[in-house]
């Protein structure tokens, strides 16, 4: 979910009074809202318990991603959304960041840090950081020092920039205070170089921005947000300065564009399809007499001897993604495939069920959405072998 790039309509819709997505009458009520409007000077105050900080996460656990994106309301009834962080009050700020570690997240997006609007909805904008290394350096540390379920600090996660065209400008201006808010921490903390869904970004510009952040912050873990049909930055259609491009075929080349040689990023951080119902998360109905969680029971289309995904069934997608990027398999479509690309990189199922559910477009309120298609999606990277990261809901069953 691309902060800034929604259709006009939805923008505008915003204005009326009867739809503010920031906080819905019908999605507070499982949530146990607290009194009064949703208004940030209203908090519900948490006093802190002395303790040392928790000890800093290593590289494994950096790695391994557990987020919840969306899917949590604060006891004010605001939905969390941790781009926003810059922008709430500091009370806000501990709330939400104790509140997702209680709920078991260890990764914090963050970012993009310009001035503005962080998400329609959103009751306050951001200030501009892209020069206060002092306010970026805070915010890292409050959340490297907010302990987790596993017992290390949170992992912040930085969006670079929102991903809007001719980026160039705005990355010479931030990356440098990025460097100086983080060069002692960044091995504890994950970038995000190209930002939010770079779908306006070229090819180039997407692989200079990764480069000039790994030779600023050579320690950083680089990751990629791609989304439906896009788990790469290669060009699509070509360009003709595109660094991965295929000089046998003229296309940009998935494979390409996750060879180490030709790129930084390890980490893909994947947006699905979002569901609406309990229907599109089962993909029309589950194919019965299979284990729960099983991915093999969205599998609801014969195909000779074996069963796969329906085209438009959110997994379908999802587990090219998790065989190619994951696992370095070119799938068959029925779980497994020969060896293609450079080898595995770290597939997190980023982004599932919070468009729909910021936009109250679910038939219901029920946060459970997030975890059946986490839970889904692990039993599909088990299938490729694949230890896989989730950042908008946890597995049922870790």
């Amino acid at each position: 979910m691309r902060a800034r790039s929604l259709p006009l309509l939805l923008v505008l819709a915003l204005l009326g009074s009867a739809c503010n997505p920031w906080v819905s009458p019908r999605m507070r009520a499982p949530f146990t809202p607290g009194p009064g409007p949703a208004d940030p000077s209203i908090v519900v105050p948490v006093e802190p318990t002395p303790s040392e900080a928790p000890r800093r996460p290593t590289p494994e656990e950096v790695r391994a991603y557990r987020g919840l994106l969306g899917g949590q309301i604060d006891d004010a009834g605001r939905r969390i959304w941790t781009p926003a962080l810059p922008g709430a009050p500091l009370e806000v700020r501990h709330a939400w960041l104790a509140q997702l570690a209680a709920a078991g997240a260890t990764h914090v997006p963050i970012g993009p840090f310009d001035r503005g609007d962080v998400y329609p909805g959103v009751m306050w904008g951001n200030p501009d950081w892209t020069t206060d290394a002092a306010a970026i350096r805070q915010l890292v540390l409050d959340i490297l020092d907010t302990p987790t379920r596993r017992g290390h600090g949170m992992v912040p996660v930085i969006f670079v920039d929102g991903g809007g065209r001719d980026p160039r400008p705005r990355l010479a201006r931030v990356l440098p205070t990025i460097q100086a808010a983080i060069g002692d921490l960044q091995a504890f903390v994950i970038g995000v170089p190209c930002g939010w869904e770079p779908y306006e970004w070229s090819a180039r510009e997407c692989h200079d921005a990764a480069w000039d952040t790994h030779r600023l912050l050579p320690d950083l873990l680089l990751a990629w947000h791609g989304w439906v049909g896009r788990s790469n930055g290669a060009s699509n259609p070509p360009q003709a300065d595109d660094p991965f491009r295929n000089p046998t075929t003229g296309y940009g080349d998935w494979s390409l564009f996750w060879d180490a040689r030709l790129s930084p990023f390890s980490m893909l951080l994947y947006q699905a399809d979002p569901p609406r119902t309990q229907r599109d998360v089962e993909c029309g109905g589950l194919r019965p007499g299979l284990p729960r969680w099983s991915s093999d029971a969205l599998r609801t289309v014969r195909s000779g001897d074996g069963w796969v995904f329906a085209e438009d069934c959110w997994m379908n997608r999802a587990s090219d993604a998790i065989a190619r990027v994951g696992a370095g398999v070119c799938t068959d479509g029925f779980g497994h495939g020969p060896a293609c690309g450079p080898g595995r990189k770290t597939f997190v199922f980023f982004e599932a069920a919070t468009y729909h559910w910021w936009w109250d477009r679910m038939e219901t309120a029920d946060p459970s959405f997030f975890t059946q298609m986490a839970s889904y999606a692990q039993s599909e990277c088990r299938k490729y072998g694949v230890a896989c990261g989730f950042g908008d809901g946890l597995p049922a069953e870790e």
